[in-house]
């Protein structure tokens, strides 16, 4: 099982955790200092300002990594011979069996497509600033 997870999680390399930190470290600016002169508690400033701007990239990361897991899934099924879409997929090319290639290629699509868009539906929530 371990080894397994090991192979989705090879190429991720804990870049959330990165692009958060740094975020949050672009932080400090004057509207933050305002706010802190103005008497609001560093938590608060964190959690209402700060957090909502760190977020969109994290967001945005999280749904690229999503996206090339449902492509890696193809090659972790085949190695751990696993039964599922990527499978069908291969047993399809080896098979020639176009209808089933042209099958399970249009629904891993419509799951990244699907992922974009939740993604970026989340950063609009997230992010006012963006909605125009």
């Amino acid at each position: 099982m371990s080894l397994k997870k090991e192979t989705f999680n090879a190429k991720k390399l804990k870049i959330e955790d990165y692009i958060g930190k740094g975020s949050m470290g672009e932080n400090n600016s004057v509207y933050q200092m305002q706010n802190y002169v103005v008497g609001l508690s560093p938590a608060r400033i964190y959690l209402q300002f700060a957090f909502k701007n760190a977020l969109v990239p994290v967001v945005t990361v999280v749904g690229i990594v999503a996206g090339s897991l449902i492509g890696g899934a193809v090659l972790v099924e085949q190695v751990f011979v696993i039964p599922g879409l990527g499978a069908m997929l291969v047993g399809g090319v080896l098979q020639k069996d176009y209808p089933t290639v042209q099958s399970v290629a249009l629904v891993l699509t419509i799951a990244v497509i699907l992922i974009n868009l939740i993604v970026d539906m989340a950063c609009l929530v997230i992010d006012p600033r963006t909605r125009s």
